[in-house]
């Protein structure tokens, strides 16, 4: 797929939440795989597949276990249902949000997921808005995609693909999607751009 189609393929969605009582909100990426929630579920489950798509992780992972990806974030998994629904703490900057999962099977030959990631609302919300964690989600999805189309084929080095013209290509593309997600949900569309812009700058190293 190219760069292009792999951005149209994500449905992206910004919602107003709560969460313990407090004003939060929700990313929520819809994708298309071609392979069945009971194949699709291990990738999601098991260290040796998420260690490909998602980064180096260890735990016990199992219902009230927990899991830290390293140099990223660590959590407890709060829901476990093969092959249909993980649910994950997710804490990671001394800030801690939540994490869910779905499989649903019905699309032709395969099994649409979606993850929704709820934080509460915080000053790097404002800053940056959902683009700073769509951007990363999406970019984790084509990577799940990758591994459930070429299984052990070696995915392109994370670093030099962040370097390279389709990266930033589709930073900005994801970062524009999510731009027009939020105005969507009701943002002021201008501001929505303007966060959308200070984010994709930070993913590309070009923040002042």
């Amino acid at each position: 797929m190219s760069i292009s189609q792999h951005l149209g393929a994500v449905q992206r969605t910004v919602r107003a939440a709560s969460r313990d009582g407090k004003a939060a909100h929700s990313v929520v990426l819809t994708r298309s795989f071609g392979a069945a929630a009971k194949e699709l579920w291990p990738l999601l489950t098991e260290a040796r597949h998420i260690s490909r798509w998602l980064g180096a992780i260890e735990g016990r992972f199992e219902l009230g276990g927990q899991f830290e990806l390293k140099g990223n974030a660590r959590g407890d998994i709060l829901a476990c249902r093969p092959p249909r629904q993980l649910e994950v703490t997710w804490e990671f900057a001394e800030e801690s949000s939540w994490v869910e999962v779905k499989l649903q099977d019905g699309v032709i030959g395969g099994v649409r997921l979606s993850l929704e990631h709820t934080s509460v609302d915080s000053p790097h919300w404002s800053k940056y808005g959902p683009s700073a964690g769509g951007i990363g989600w999406e970019m984790a999805l084509m990577a799940l995609w990758m591994c459930s189309e070429y299984q052990e084929r070696p995915l392109p080095d994370p670093v030099a693909w962040f370097a390279s013209s389709e990266g930033r290509t589709f930073i900005v593309g994801s970062s524009e999607g999510w731009a027009s997600a939020a105005a969507e949900a009701g943002a002021d569309p201008v501001t929505a751009s303007a966060l959308a812009k200070r984010t994709a700058a930070f993913y590309l190293g070009e923040a002042s």
